[in-house]
């Protein structure tokens, strides 16, 4: 008893001390060197150039926002796994040895008669100090097995839930992918320039600095000579700013590791895409309420919440056991040492009746809460697409005007050009009409980069899928030939039919990123086309067999400008990239 007793109070003692730890610097230190190990590990390599669908593909394949989600959908799954068990019965087994210091003896006296009070029976045990028992036994509650049930339909509604956030977090991931993939084009496409520009900007306030000192010029008329160039480099460095961090941007949502190199690939300016859309607002709008992974979510939240009435209802019920067990004792003094034993019971909670019905009036405020949340879901989700559709005209009236206005800049760079060579205008003048065109250039760039994102955000209010349920494979590329075959496939669909703009140009659906294409100004009244007829066909670098593809593949029905024609091959424009089809797959004909 002692002993006991001295284990118990040291038990106790060493609870009591029990203090926080911190972590340890080296702790932390292995943690950081794993992350960093881990969060950028087993992923392709970046290879080649990027075009918009590979960059895509790779934010959905290694995005770590992305990844935490379908980790979300597997532990709801595993939970469901979980409670599936709970519809067994219960198997209980059990085994011990029980040891006694003294007998368990007793002794009875008399209730009635003569001896009434006096002992009966002398002190007598029937059971050994020492024994073993066994005995494995199955219970089954009826009510439990409903409530059961209930909880795994439920699990089932979470499970579903879990995978509507990934669809969303899909979505996300390749709108933000989109809009950081346009900008950092458009920045990559005019570094150099700008980069030649700033230095013949330099190289003129450095000569200014120079008459200024030789005192060749009025000081004044050098200062403003000054000024004016150091107002042109904060214009364009003004305007390098809204689009210096696309880039990196882009990198953290394709998961590379900041720093890594990669390339983009250039858009063909000559075949500019300009994003289309004819379908009437009113169906885009039907679709997202029928889409959107919000309201799906919001569906299966009430449905939850139904099935809890059914719960409440069930286990108003009294709950029925069923009772079975095979034992064991070796206790001597038995006269069997083995039975089988079986039992039946019924229990109830009477309290259960009198919680319940209030119970089921919060459920159902909860139903009539699910309802009203969803409508005002749905009011938004209009709302959004309404929204996403006026920005989106809004943004291809700001392109078209931008597209003017550079075109318009080309010109007078040209004509700038020529006078400079002949003497007529001055180094300051021929700057500014420099930096003039790589402004315009630049917000053509973001014009065209706003209008992309547009698009993207009126995919987005859609909730619209990018991928099919079933891929045919993980990697990037093909990941990369789904994509590109869904965005063909939806510009088909939200644009169906050809339109002629109100300069005469025709537009030609195409799956430039979900676009139509502006053909180029020529005289040629029937240039040709390729348009595919295998259901996926390489692009490649050569004519040849053994060339290795630019992007990923072709599919069937796209529509390309044909460059030049060789036996067997033909050479296509694929979005502003120029490679080689096999030409037995394709027909030709006048666009």
């Amino acid at each position: 008893m002692r002993i006991s007793l001295i284990v118990v109070v040291a038990l106790f003692l060493s609870a009591c001390s029990i203090k926080p730890t911190p972590l340890t610097d080296n702790e932390i230190k292995q943690r950081v060197d794993n992350d960093l190990l881990t969060m950028f590990s087993d992923q392709e390599e970046v290879d080649g150039s990027l075009d918009i669908y590979q960059a895509m593909a790779r934010g959905i394949k290694y995005n770590l926002t992305y990844r935490l989600k379908m980790l979300e959908e597997a532990l709801s799954q595993r939970q469901l796994d979980v409670s599936r068990f709970d519809l067994l019965p219960k198997l209980t087994a059990d085994a011990g040895y029980h040891y006694r210091n003294k007998y368990s003896g007793s002794s009875s006296s008399a209730l009635d008669g003569n001896t009434a009070g006096e002992q009966s029976l002398r002190t007598s045990t029937s059971q050994e100090r020492n024994r073993y028992t066994t005995d494995v036994g199955v219970m089954w509650n009826v009510l439990d097995f409903g409530v059961s049930y209930i909880q795994a339909k439920q699990q089932t509604d979470r499970i579903l839930i879990a995978e509507e956030r990934r669809r969303k977090a899909i979505q996300n991931i390749v709108l933000d992918i989109r809009s950081a993939y346009w900008r950092a084009v458009g920045t990559d496409e005019l570094i150099a320039d700008m980069t030649l520009l700033l230095d013949q900007t330099n190289a003129a306030i450095a000569d200014a600095r120079k008459i200024e000192e030789q005192l060749l010029k009025p000081p004044r008329e050098v200062m403003e000579y000054q000024r004016a160039l150091l107002e042109n480099v904060r214009l364009l460095w003004g305007l390098i700013q809204q689009l210096k961090n696309a880039r990196t941007e882009l990198a953290t949502l394709m998961n590379l590791k900041p720093g890594t190199p990669f390339h983009l690939e250039q858009p063909d300016t000559k075949h500019i895409a300009i994003p289309e859309i004819s379908l009437p607002v009113e169906e885009m709008v039907r679709e997202a309420l029928v889409m959107r992974p919000e309201l799906r979510e919001e569906d299966y939240k009430n449905r939850i919440t139904l099935l809890n009435t059914k719960k409440a209802i069930l286990e108003m019920l009294p709950g029925i056991n069923l009772e079975f067990s095979y034992n064991t004792d070796t206790n001597k003094y038995l006269a069997f040492n083995d039975w089988m034993e079986a039992g039946a019971g019924i229990s109830m909670n009477i309290f259960n009746l009198f919680s319940r019905p209030a119970l089921l009036k919060s459920i159902e405020a909860q139903h009539e809460v699910d309802e009203m949340r969803r409508k005002v879901t749905s009011i938004a989700v209009m709302t959004q697409v309404h929204l996403a559709y006026q920005n989106y005209l809004q943004s291809l009236e700001e392109y078209k005007i931008s597209k003017q206005l550079d075109k318009i800049n080309k010109r007078i760079d040209k004509q700038m050009t020529a006078e400079k060579k002949s003497g007529l205008k001055d180094q300051l003048t021929a700057i500014k009409t420099k930096t003039n065109v790589l402004v315009t250039r630049m917000r053509y760039n973001i014009a065209y980069a706003g209008l992309q994102n547009a698009l993207g955000r009126m995919y987005n209010s859609m909730g619209l899928d990018f991928l099919p349920e079933a891929v045919d494979g993980h990697d990037v590329d093909t990941i990369a030939g789904e994509l590109k075959l869904f965005f063909s496939q939806t510009a088909r669909r939200l644009s169906p039919e050809q339109k002629t703009s109100s300069q005469g140009e025709t537009v030609v659906m195409t799956s430039v990123t979900d676009t139509v294409t502006e053909p180029v100004d020529s005289d040629t009244p029937e240039d040709l086309v390729a348009i595919v007829t295998a259901h996926r066909l390489r692009f490649r670098r050569a004519p040849s067999l053994d060339a290795p593809p630019l992007t990923g593949p072709l599919f069937k029905g796209e529509v390309l400008p044909v460059l030049e024609q060789t036996p067997g091959w033909v050479r296509v424009d694929n979005h502003g990239v120029s490679g080689w089809v096999a030409g037995e797959y394709t027909i030709i004909k006048p666009q």
